[in-house]
């Protein structure tokens, strides 16, 4: 009976990985598609969020790291446990999702600096001097709360507390306070660039507009009197 219950575990467990395997492209596509399309509308830039995302997969990848040598190589002394993938989904959500909040906090501040007229470094030191007490005491106090899950005696709730927590703090220290600001400070006006259809102007002479003006009456489309 203990063997017919246990290969039912095992089966059951077996399509949760399947079903989640099926649907996990699909979803990271979403959230990375979504969020890029998000900070896009927010930051009016295209390297921004493309930094963002890079940067957040980078914290990821870490975190991940961290897990396997903790849970599956054994570094914590107690030997390989072994980690189920059904974990890994929900580590992405919500390591993903705290990361790209804390993400935006920053953004907000440099965004609104370099609007009132900051040069990109400027904005950028102001930015992390207003933000970064609030982003990383938040993630403190996160790291905080996972580190009662990590210290239960179920592996499950071991593995998500131990990856949230080192997720946040990862984040908020060496992405948010020095990968970040690096980046962008390395980037300089390129963080602002943002392809536009290009329109006739006063800078351009009266050469380029007249041009237009002829081009338009050519195919019949002149409204101007």
């Amino acid at each position: 009976m203990r063997g017919h219950q246990e290969g039912n575990g095992g089966a059951q467990l077996a399509d949760v990985r399947h079903a989640l395997a099926g649907r996990l492209p699909l979803a990271v596509a979403f959230t990375i598609c979504s969020t890029f399309a998000l900070l896009l509308l927010f930051t009016r830039s295209v390297l921004i969020p493309v930094k963002a995302l890079l940067l957040n997969a980078l914290g990821l990848a870490a975190t991940f790291g961290v897990l396997v040598a903790f849970f599956q190589e054994g570094w914590l002394g107690g030997g390989p446990t072994g980690v189920t993938d059904v974990i890994a989904p929900l580590m992405f959500s919500v390591a993903f999702g705290l990361s790209m909040d804390y993400e935006v906090f920053l953004l907000s501040r440099i965004v609104e600096e370099h609007r009132r007229g900051s040069p990109t470094p400027v904005a950028v030191a102001i930015g992390l001097q207003h933000s970064g007490r609030l982003f990383t005491s938040a993630a403190v106090v996160f790291a905080t709360a996972m580190a009662s899950l990590a210290l239960s005696e179920l592996l499950r709730l071991q593995v998500v507390g131990t990856g949230l927590a080192v997720a946040v703090l990862l984040d908020c220290t060496l992405v948010r306070a020095l990968l970040v600001p690096a980046v962008m400070h390395l980037a300089g006006r390129a963080n602002w660039w943002l392809p536009r259809r290009r329109r006739a102007s006063a800078d351009d002479g009266p050469g380029a507009a007249c041009g237009i003006r002829r081009q338009r009456k050519s195919t019949g489309n002149d409204l101007t009197p």
